[in-house]
């Protein structure tokens, strides 16, 4: 068939024993903005994200509500439009927090979420989870919130 693709299903995250309840990630969520809003103390959000176990599901909702945040901290300053026609960033990490952004700002949420599942997927028991791309990009993300956005 032409110019079609078929859609892969991507299999659910694993379930862990440490994976958070959704009213824990909730509370965590809400912390994590208060303390990213306004000017945190040095190490207060890094002190933050070392209490949340590195899970793929802990991961995941931690992505989605980061590229949240992004996204409606952009549509407040107007910058929508300057973030979705913007040229991609340096580095993987940065292209892909970017583009997550984007499909947040777009409306496309579906599929940002299966990219965020796919990074926050743990890749071989021989990575350290501070080295993971989901973990690298949570803490790319997080930055990206303390740090004061471009006028």
């Amino acid at each position: 068939m032409l110019g079609t693709r078929r859609t892969h299903d991507d299999q659910p995250l694993p379930a862990h024993g440490d994976d958070w309840s959704a009213d824990r990630l909730s509370t965590f969520h809400r912390r994590l903005s208060v303390a990213a809003s306004g000017a945190p103390a040095p190490g207060q959000v890094d002190t933050l994200l070392d209490e949340v176990p590195t899970t793929p599901r802990n991961v995941a909702a931690l992505l989605e509500h980061l590229v949240d945040e992004h996204a409606r901290r952009a549509r407040e300053a107007g910058r929508s439009r300057a973030v979705v026609s913007s040229p991609l960033p340096e580095g993987a990490v940065a292209r892909v927090g970017h583009l997550l952004v984007v499909r947040w700002l777009t409306r496309r949420h579906a599929m940002g979420r299966r990219v965020i599942r796919r990074v926050a997927h743990s890749p071989a028991a021989v990575t350290a989870p501070s080295e993971r791309t989901g973990w690298l990009l949570v803490r790319h993300l997080t930055d990206g919130l303390t740090t004061p956005a471009p006028a």
